[in-house]
């Protein structure tokens, strides 16, 4: 079964390699993640149906790959070796031009969610565009400030870059407007 993957997915996966350098995708339409010390978990609907199970060891690598077609299409396969059955994943574009045969890790060599994790609802909702957050990412990178901070002032919303720990912190501040900015 193929797939065509979109720039949406694409992003989500980018997202997603800054948590954990390792994937594991399952049976379905919902990509999840864990960092390696479980104190950050990633969940995300997709547009894209994954047929089966396929484990990725360098996700960072696998986006590269994908970044090198224009319009990727992934189809999922396995063949049986000596030493038993290796899962991959023919990367081509969508035109047919050229083609990467990607294998699979095995899932132990994985850090990946054993169960899904139910949440809490939510005590707050808000959208937070993507060029508010890259302000506020760099701005963190910028002045190594490690803690991103949503707070109320009156009726409007604020997201703060900042160090919790230092009272005197230099901080980065920006409103969210009712529309999400």
């Amino acid at each position: 079964m193929s797939i065509e993957l979109t720039p949406q997915t694409l992003d989500v996966l980018k997202n997603f390699s800054t948590i954990n350098s390792s994937l594991l995708i399952r049976p379905g339409s919902v990509l999840r993640t864990i960092s390696q010390t479980k104190n950050v978990i990633g969940r995300a609907a997709v547009s894209e149906t994954f047929p089966s199970e396929f484990g990725i060891y360098d996700l960072s690598n696998f986006i590269g790959v994908l970044s090198s077609f224009e319009n990727p299409v992934l189809t999922f396969s396995e063949e049986t070796e000596s030493d038993g059955t290796a899962k991959y994943v023919e990367i081509s574009d969508k035109d047919g031009s050229g083609s990467f045969k990607y294998y699979g890790s095995p899932k132990n060599v994985l850090k990946f969610l054993t169960k899904d994790i139910t949440m809490p609802e939510p005590a707050l909702q808000f959208d937070l565009p993507k060029d508010v957050l890259t302000k506020c990412l760099k701005a963190a990178t910028m002045s190594s400030l490690p803690n991103m901070v949503v707070q109320s002032e009156g009726e409007n919303l604020e997201l703060v870059v900042r160090n919790e720990e230092v009272d005197s912190s230099n901080e980065y501040r920006i409103t969210l407007s009712d529309e999400g900015n």
